[in-house]
């Protein structure tokens, strides 16, 4: 969460910016950070989707999904209202096939899961395209 673009969005509105992209972290805007707490599914789907793209390295459309799973936790009312439900999206997928796989064939079954569900036309892929249409999504990506 603390790596999305929602969070780094968050960062340049509270914090101070110093050189590099260093942020000058303060304790009482810290105390007001938001931070989502996920229910037990969603969390686990954010698990299955963080260990499958570090098995599948380079796989842009995994990354998308997961910055999507990310939106809805945080912007659930603007996504559902526009029909986008991608945690019921991924799991009706089969994303829950990849819990608990590990190595070689979590790389497996995380290519297989690209392939069918995040090629062109595919539901999925249709949901994270729409996604960017979302005011709050262009806001925060600096496409506004």
């Amino acid at each position: 969460m603390l790596n999305s673009s929602v969070a780094e969005f968050i960062y340049r509105a509270t914090f101070s910016g110093k050189q590099n992209g260093f942020y000058e972290v303060q304790p009482g805007p810290l105390n007001d950070f938001p931070i989502v707490v996920p229910d037990a599914g969603q969390s686990s789907n954010v698990s299955t989707l963080v260990k499958a793209i570090s098995k599948f390295e380079g796989s842009p459309a995994l990354e998308q999904l997961l910055n999507g799973l990310v939106y809805e936790l945080y912007f659930p009312d603007d996504l559902h209202a526009r029909g986008l439900r991608l945690f019921d999206a991924a799991r009706g997928a089969g994303l829950d096939r990849l819990s608990g796989l590990e190595g070689g064939k979590l790389a497996a079954a995380a290519a297989d899961f690209t392939k069918q569900n995040l090629a062109p036309g595919q539901p999925l892929r249709v949901m994270l395209s729409d996604l960017q249409t979302l005011d709050v999504v262009r806001i925060i990506e600096g496409h506004s």
